[in-house]
């Protein structure tokens, strides 16, 4: 769960600003400063890419380290147990191990997400957050009323909510208040919603996974040329 958070908020951060890098360099005029360095185009996007395809994600899963590790200490000190056999019981340095092929395979996921954004943030003139909302909008209202489906939506919106390998969608939680017993918690049990051990061969043979980086790859490189186009706006 603690990985869990911290992976979304690497990607909120990531497409924050994937949707606003170049678009904002153009704005405040900052793109002349940067196209007067000996710095290619190609190396100027692979160098913004780094910081949600890299940065991000190796701060996200430090803090989720740092976060499990207080997380046992406070559980060992709490129930005067051995935090080192506690995290032993738990198989805390598995999961940390498997902890870094997973964030390796949700960039991967939401590679495309990124490379859209830049792809937006180069070439719009205007707020690109207008841009993207009113795209998805106006593709829902055409998919929904004109077509009668939700399928391309759908994709779209289960590249951002979907987990590889797990169920969260599937999770549910009820509470219920009682006069006499309190608040009674019912929810998914957790082997229901999160495998133990994922099997990572498979997750990483998902077509879908590798059509996303295909396309991420289109957008980047278009991203390039109209970086090497850019005018201030």
């Amino acid at each position: 769960m603690l990985f869990g958070i911290a992976n979304v908020a690497a990607l909120t951060v990531g497409c924050i600003y994937a949707l606003g890098t170049f678009y904002n360099e153009r704005k405040d005029l900052s793109v002349l400063f940067w196209k007067s360095l000996p710095v290619s185009d190609r190396l100027s996007v692979a160098a913004k890419a780094s910081v949600v395809l890299a940065i991000g994600p190796l701060l996200s899963l430090f803090l989720s380290w740092v976060a499990t590790i207080v997380l046992i200490v406070a559980t060992a000190q709490a129930y005067g147990i051995s935090p080192v056999g506690l995290a032993e019981q738990a198989s805390v340095g598995h999961l940390m191990i498997d902890d870094v092929a997973y964030i390796v395979l949700n960039t991967l996921w939401w590679l495309p997400i990124y490379a859209v954004l830049f792809l937006v943030s180069a070439s719009v003139r205007t707020v690109p957050a207008v841009w993207v909302l009113g795209g998805l909008a106006g593709l829902y209202i055409v998919e929904a009323i004109g077509l009668r489906t939700n399928h391309i939506t759908g994709i779209i919106w289960d590249r951002f909510l979907h987990f590889p390998g797990t169920g969260f969608h599937d999770a549910q939680m009820k509470i219920i208040a009682t006069q006499s017993d309190g608040f009674d918690v019912q929810h998914t049990p957790t082997d229901k919603i999160v495998t133990g051990h994922l099997d990572f061969l498979a997750l990483f043979s998902m077509p879908s996974l590798w059509w996303g980086v295909l396309l991420a790859a289109v957008c980047l490189v278009l991203t390039v040329w109209l970086r090497r186009r850019a005018e201030p706006i």
